[in-house]
């Protein structure tokens, strides 16, 4: 199983995160990365997912 945000998306699985990414429609600018409890540079986006990973993406938004 893959685990995105909590949610099984284990269709997922064979793609990288930069993939991943696109796919769910995320922007790569102003986005935070986990990967198994680790927060990963974008050097590191062409890692490619696997059952067992847990990944967990943050979009930072500005506010006031």
């Amino acid at each position: 199983m893959l685990i995105i945000n909590s949610h099984d998306k284990s269709e997922l699985v064979g793609k990288n995160i930069n993939q991943v990414l696109e796919i769910l429609g995320f922007k790569t600018l102003h986005l935070a990365v986990m990967l198994n409890d680790e927060i990963i540079k974008k050097s590191k986006y062409n890692y490619i997912l696997k059952h067992g990973d847990k990944l967990e993406i943050v979009q930072l938004v500005a506010g006031g």
